[in-house]
């Protein structure tokens, strides 16, 4: 069985990412993929990185939109806002 994921960005045309592994397809897509985690994110150079992990099951179809800020930030890292946190 297949899940699938409908990919969606403001701006569009943004690299479309699975697992940190840059995919041929660009938003807007729908992947159709087998059931599991998958960290999803879409990059476009000068724009923030937006992902999030996502649960994707059997004959479901997920939507994902992200809408990228200007500025820049390396693959694999992710922005934690100011402010205080648990620590412990």
């Amino acid at each position: 069985m297949e899940a699938r994921i409908r990919v969606f960005s403001r701006p569009t045309e943004e690299n479309i990412y699975i697992n940190d592994q840059k995919r041929r397809e660009t938003t807007p897509a729908t992947l159709v993929m087998p059931p599991g985690e998958y960290t999803v994110g879409v990059h476009l150079d000068g724009y923030m990185v937006n992902e999030q992990t996502i649960e994707m099951k059997p004959n479901v179809t997920i939507d994902f939109s992200a809408e990228l800020e200007e500025g820049d930030m390396p693959l694999g890292m992710v922005l934690v806002p100011a402010g205080p946190f648990p620590f412990g």
